[in-house]
């Protein structure tokens, strides 16, 4: 099942047309598909149209939130469908974050949310959250449910019973 979930991974990644490569510190983005060299402006406007896209990031690095924000911009500007999946949040909170985009939740109460599901520094996603506010674009909890991250951080992916693998969703065959 682990290979099956690496190779949906790679899948998930590889379905990106247009996946880059960036330091921002060393200046222009590169567009690994055709060794182009493009501005971040340029890669959102790039990336704007892929059905799929995904970007990491090093959770405490600020440079690397500004992309995440102008891609989502620029799917929302297009009128492209959009949802916003965190991986911070898992599905036990699906109801604060949709609690939030519907302006029904104080920042002060949904930092408490927040702060509940990630360790890192709330300003680091804090514009991505209220774009998503603002402009009504939907936020969905990726992280499967904490109990079950430990039990396969402990004992491993194989430990699962059928119920907790039927609370993960389909899994790839």
């Amino acid at each position: 099942r682990r290979d099956s979930l690496l190779r949906l991974s790679l899948l998930l990644c590889l379905t990106v047309p247009t996946l880059v490569s960036c330091d921002f510190r060393k200046g222009p983005i590169l567009r690994t598909v055709d060794g182009a060299y493009l501005s971040l402006a340029e890669m959102a406007d790039d990336l704007a149209g892929s059905p799929l896209v995904f970007i990491g990031e090093l959770h405490n690095e600020p440079r690397h939130h500004e992309p995440q924000l102008q891609v989502i911009r620029a799917r929302h500007e297009r009128g492209r469908p959009l949802a916003i999946g965190m991986e911070m949040f898992h599905e036990g909170h699906q109801e604060d974050l949709d609690a939030w985009v519907a302006g029904e939740m104080a920042v002060e109460k949904f930092f408490e949310v927040y702060r509940h599901n990630w360790s890192s520094d709330w300003p680091l996603y804090r514009d991505i959250f209220l774009y998503a506010r603002d402009n009504s674009i939907a936020m969905v909890g990726l992280n499967a449910p904490p109990d079950i991250t430990e039990q396969v951080a402990a004992r491993g992916f194989d430990s699962l019973t059928p119920e907790q693998l039927a609370r993960l969703g389909p899994q790839p065959e």
